[in-house]
This record gives structure tokens, sequence and C-alpha cells, in this order.
């Protein structure tokens, strides 16, 4: 009786080895996919998203802003537009960029960067793909009353006597206002130092005197100056003049003396409305023919400059007014 016990116990035992045997090669069947027919697991594909899709500066991070700025973006063309007021600082700007999800960029978020000139931004998937956005920044022109006291504050020994507090503009002692418009300053011997390019925001601008200044750099955007027909910059601690100077259709007359400017372009007979033009006491050893073709031209003094001899096309316009010095004619 007890060896027929031993023996139904030991089937019993021989039983439920071979059940669970068989259970574990079931599950290890359904884990390959075999017996269910699923396919077996495959491994997380990433992210290939990488879009910047929104980039701001706010007004809390950036001191040189007094409210947001939203820019603007072309997801195709992949560029990043931002305007900020005239007077904004843009080269420590700190952006708020939000990106595609699990992406990432560089430079990073918040961090400064100088937006004088476009800024690229990297933009990495979180498949290591990447995409660059091109992030330019531009300045709202400003206001002529801005440009004055952009001038003013420039300056800051200047002698203008201007009260900027003082919204009549006409008011300010040298400068002339045209049915609100600037059309003249005369700002010369106020100890200036510097001329900014917003000077070349007065569009109306028709004369301009900076004469016994301490300048050292005339701004190429006084170029833009379409309606200016009277120049004097003289008495100034200038080498060079921009070129945008010679672009200057409308001048009548042009006072450039007692610099250290040694030459003057072939550019100048661009000046076809020229009347006037006042060269002496600088350091010019030789000056275009082209001087010959300005037509309108009534005065040329350039006395008192390193010249020996004019140009023949310049001595035969025979004009009322005309001083060169030492200088001889050429035959």
């Amino acid at each position: 009786m007890e060896k027929r016990y031993h023996s139904l116990k030991s089937l019993s035992i021989l039983c439920l080895s071979l059940f669970i045997l068989a259970s574990c090669s079931k599950d290890d069947d359904n884990d390959n996919g075999t017996e269910t027919g699923k396919e077996p697991d495959k491994e997380v594909e990433k992210s290939d998203a990488k879009a910047i899709t929104a980039f701001s500066f706010l007004a809390t991070d950036n001191e040189a802003l007094s409210e947001d700025v939203k820019a603007t973006i072309d997801k195709e063309a992949k560029t990043i537009t931002a305007t900020v007021p005239f007077g904004a600082e843009v080269k420590a700007l700190k952006p708020t960029i939000e990106l595609s999800e699990k992406a990432t960029v560089d430079p990073n978020d918040k961090a400064a960067a100088d937006f004088s000139e476009a800024v690229t931004y990297t933009v990495t998937a979180e498949d290591d793909s990447k995409a660059e956005y091109t992030v330019t920044v531009t300045i709202t022109a400003p206001t002529e009353r801005e440009v004055l006291v952009k001038l003013f504050n420039v300056n800051p020994d200047n002698r203008l006597g201007w009260d900027i507090e003082d919204d009549d503009m006409s008011n300010w002692e040298g400068v002339t206002l045209e049915n609100g418009k600037v059309t003249e300053l005369n700002l010369s011997e106020k100890g200036l130092t510097i001329l900014p390019k917003e000077i070349g925001s007065l569009s109306e601008l028709v004369t301009l005197y900076v004469f016994g200044n301490g300048i050292s750099e005339i701004p190429k955007e006084i170029g833009n100056l379409e309606n200016l027909e009277i120049l004097s910059i003289g008495k100034n601690f200038l080498s060079t003049v921009p070129n945008e100077i010679w672009n200057l259709r409308m001048l009548k007359e042009l006072f450039i003396t007692q610099t250290r400017i040694s030459s003057i372009p072939p550019d100048i007979e661009n000046l076809t409305n020229l009347e006037r033009l006042v060269l002496s006491n600088n350091r010019i050893s030789s000056i275009p023919r082209e001087i010959g073709n300005l037509t309108k031209l009534r005065s040329f003094l350039i006395d008192r400059n390193r010249l020996d001899t004019i140009p023949k096309e310049i001595c035969d316009l025979n004009l009322p007014s005309f001083s060169i010095g030492d200088a001889v004619c050429e035959e």
C-alpha cells in the first residue's frame, strides 16, 4: 500500500513538471510572437521635428525694451524677422524661443546675442537631424525729434542750448521747420564730436551746417538726404568723406574746408546741380578733371592745398569765381 502511494506521488510530480514546462514554452512562443501571430516589439522611432514655433524678445528679459516684441516666422524660408523700437540696444538681446517637442536649439533660449547683424539658430531634432533659421532684427525708423534728441545725447559736451523737454523743436536754436518737418540745421561751432547716422532720416532737410566742430567721421547715411541743397562740413577732423555724398544730386553748394582730406573722386561729376564748390585749405594733391563736367558750377575755390596744376577742363569753365592759389592751369 505504501509502495503504491509513493508511485502515485511520483507520477503526480512528473505531471506537474510537464505542465509547468509546457506553460513556459507557450509563454516563450507568445513572447516571440510565433504562437499568437503578433509581430515582435520594434524600437520606438525618434522624432525628426525641428522647428522654431515661436520667437520673441520679452521686456522682462531685456532692459532695452519697454514692451514685448514678437517675431514673424517664415516656415518655408526658415527666416525670422523682428522689429524693435528706435533706441533699443540690439547687441545683447535675449530671445525667448519655443521649439518642436524634444528639439534643442543653439544658441540657447535666453542666451544674449548680437542682433546688429543676422544671427543663425540651429535646431536639432531628437533623431539628430538639423535645421537652420536666420534671425534678422530691424529698428523702427526714428521720428525727427528722436533724431535731434539722439544728436544732443551723443554729444554730452555740446553747446546747442536745446531744451529737449520742449516738444516744439522750432524753439531749438539752429533748427528750422516747415510744415512740421526739419528743413535746416545750423549746428556750426556747437562742440559736436559725433554726427549720428540717424541724421539720414531727416528726409526734408535742405540745409546742413556742421562747420567748426570736432567731428571725425561723416556717416554714410548722409546719402539718404535726397533734398539736401547746401552742405557745410568744413573745419572738422575729417580725413575722408563718404562716397554717398557724391550721390546728393540736388546739392547746389558744398563746403569742405580746413580738413585733412587729400583727394576728391571722379564721382563728384554726379553733382550735376552744383553751383558753388569750396575746397580751400585742405591737403588735396590732385583733383579730377570730371569737375569740368559740372556745367552749372559758378564758383570754385581750391586755394591753399597741395596742388601744382589744375586740369584744363576745369579752367575752361571760365567761372565767375575761381581761385586756385599757387597752382597753374594745364596747357
